[in-house]
């Protein structure tokens, strides 16, 4: 074994070309040889047998020459001569073009936020494909583009490939997200509709049993039950819009969008006060009812005001809101 005098790896000693750094070691053994020769000939020697000499060494025929081609065409390299001294037969290493691709990437997915199980995948995925894919390209170029001189080209030429990969990528997640993001809104906007519309039935069959104007105590009774049971109603209504609220909150952090994030809270407040005054509306019905209190009854009927106007403002900013989310 002996040492290469370019990369200083260990080698054959009959090895013609380095196989580490790609060098061709009989050329410059060749050189250094007929130089040693020409300064340690012989003063006996003539001018002639000099010149002989001379041009044996330089011929296209010599011995030395077909050696090296033998030898070359037995280990089966076939790489032509003007290749020997590019820079693109060493063993490339590593640039900086993919820790821009990873830098690059990873700013894109700050900015992106997925909830999708399909979408998730193809993000977590995203890194590894990217980074097999540039190296593979990336050696792909080296092979095919011998002449170059300069490797950080062909390298920035696989991270601008592989970056475009990515943005696909990227467009392809959101676009899956995006069709799941909308089912799953239809999902919940059609369930909380059914169920608003089977409260108002319940509401609707509670007033048509309601009576206005009671004379037994048997339909005082009857009034006071409804009440009781329309109380349970209104906490029931209460959640489903608290629920609605609560999704609508998370709806707009995912999409970054301050205008739903600020009508949900909008929302959410009008909600807790439209209720509490409607749950202090009944109660006071319903003293009226037990009791007789006029008071209870004129305060009843101050509350169901607020009620009504409270109620329009806020079926006008929920009907808005809902729009936003579909």
């Amino acid at each position: 074994m002996k040492k290469c005098p370019y990369c200083a790896e260990q080698i054959q000693e009959a090895a013609l070309k380095c196989g580490f750094c790609g060098e061709w070691l009989e050329k410059r053994i060749d050189s250094a040889e007929s130089t040693s020769d020409d300064r340690h000939s012989l003063p006996s020697e003539s001018t002639a047998e000099r010149t002989w000499k001379s041009d044996e060494a330089h011929s296209p025929t010599s011995e030395k020459e077909p050696l090296a081609e033998s030898q070359s065409e037995k280990d089966g390299d076939n790489t032509p001569p003007e290749f020997v001294y590019s820079p693109l037969t060493r063993k490339p290493k590593w640039g900086w073009g993919w820790f821009l691709l990873l830098s690059l990437i990873a700013a894109g997915f700050q900015r992106v936020s997925y909830y999708s199980t399909p979408a998730i995948l193809i993000m977590a995925l995203i890194p590894f494909i990217l980074l097999a894919f540039y190296f593979w390209y990336r050696r792909r170029l080296i092979d095919k583009n011998q002449y170059a001189t300069k490797i950080w080209h062909l390298s920035f030429r696989a991270g601008f490939v592989t970056y475009l990969m990515a943005l696909a990528f990227v467009f392809l997640a959101a676009f899956l997200d995006t069709l799941q993001e909308r089912k799953d809104n239809q999902i919940f906007l059609s369930q909380f509709q059914s169920k608003v519309s089977q409260f108002k039935e319940e509401e609707r069959q509670m007033g048509k049993n309601f009576i206005l104007s009671p004379e037994r105590q048997e339909d005082i009774n009857n009034n006071v039950s409804l009440l009781e049971a329309y109380l349970k109603l209104i906490d029931k209504r209460k959640r489903i819009y608290d629920e609605l609220t609560i999704y609508v909150e998370k709806y707009g952090a995912r999409k970054k969008d301050k205008e739903i994030i600020n009508d949900a809270k909008n929302l959410k407040s009008d909600s807790a006060t439209l209720y509490q005054v409607s749950e202090e509306a009944i109660n006071s019905l319903l003293v009226y009812y037990k009791t007789g209190d006029e008071k209870c009854y004129s305060k009843y009927e101050k509350l169901m005001a607020t009620v009504e106007d409270s109620g329009k403002k806020y079926n006008l900013l929920l009907e808005n809101l809902m729009k936003k989310v579909k």
